[in-house]
């Protein structure tokens, strides 16, 4: 899994996400690609796009935010027939996060030590996932570093299951960097593959 942001206009960030299963694994092709869109002010998915591949057919899942109205509009196509599966609009909706802005939700909250209740939107429906934003600090050791690097932890719980996103549910753990920027260091979560640890390999900061 890869995950890539970038700035864009007014404080957003375009988020982009690959996950794929190990080519040694024949019994498993998995191959989803995720795009978003993210309004760090507030803090928000303003857009989502998920490509989920089925077989030969690939499962377009589309949401945009329009914040004027607090309307979400989503609907899902089968390519490359390109039929719509489902189209729906959901009214009195402030915020709303996908799989990618909670880990920006993470950052902007690791030294709350408090717990939160974040509605996520999960294969066009409104669910939540909560997170635990502790005091407990670690040192813990990567890859991509050659020292330790101290850290606080998150611990969670997604109320959703088999759904989009790669499947992701269930509790999930992560680790930040106890500083200002709250870098994300490692993750352990589970999603359709089974149990997967997941850590920084590169980062650009100032």
């Amino acid at each position: 899994m890869t995950t890539e942001a970038g700035p864009r206009k007014g404080g957003r960030y375009l988020t982009s996400i690959a996950l794929d299963s190990n080519p040694t694994l024949f019994f498993i092709d998995l191959h989803n690609r995720y795009w978003g869109t993210v309004n760090t002010s507030p803090l928000r998915c303003e857009e989502f796009l998920g490509l989920e591949h089925q077989g030969t057919d690939t499962l377009v899942t589309h949401y945009v935010f329009e914040s004027s109205l607090d309307r979400v509009h989503m609907e899902q196509r089968i390519l490359p027939a390109d039929t719509l599966i489902k189209k729906q609009v959901i009214d009195s909706i402030q915020r709303f996060f996908d799989g990618a802005s909670l880990f920006f939700l993470a950052r902007s909250m690791l030294h709350s030590n408090t717990l939160l209740v974040a509605p996520t939107m999960i294969d066009m429906e409104l669910l939540s996932t909560d997170i635990h934003f502790t005091d407990s600090v670690a040192s813990v050791s990567i890859g991509a570093l050659d020292d330790e690097i101290e850290t606080k932890e998150i611990r969670g719980q997604a109320h959703f299951g088999g759904k989009t996103f790669g499947g992701f549910s269930g509790e999930f753990r992560g680790w930040f960097s106890n500083d200002p920027a709250s870098v994300p260091i490692r993750a352990e979560m589970t999603i359709t593959l089974g149990t997967v640890v997941i850590e920084l390999e590169e980062w650009n900061r100032p």
